[in-house]
């Protein structure tokens, strides 16, 4: 099975991974598996897909007490730093769901 930590009454659908942001971890074209969430409850260093400032996105999350941290696995700093909602915003965040698993064509 691919999808990691599996559980049988979750909601799952997958999506095409598109861009450069999260390499190595997920490369453009991949196949996403998203475990759907109903609360924005985050847990840390999961990577998840989330809308915010009317775009979609799928980052690296981790939540702070007064910010959630937005992290692009790609080393290349210059051109994908990491960056923070602060609190005042936090509540414009929707998290879609939780990236479960993703297939790769070999």
């Amino acid at each position: 099975m691919c999808i990691k930590n599996y559980m049988p009454f979750a909601r799952y659908s997958v999506i095409n991974a598109y861009g450069d942001s999260m390499q190595p971890t997920i490369q453009n074209g991949d196949r996403l598996i998203i475990e759907f969430v109903n609360h924005n409850v985050i847990r840390d260093n999961n990577i998840y897909v989330f809308f915010y400032d009317d775009k979609i996105f799928c980052k690296r999350l981790v939540q702070n007490i007064d910010s959630i941290v937005v992290i692009s696995d790609n080393p290349d700093k210059n051109i994908y730093p990491t960056s923070a909602i602060e609190k005042a915003a936090m509540n414009e965040i929707h998290i879609i769901g939780r990236i479960a698993g993703l297939m790769r064509k070999l």
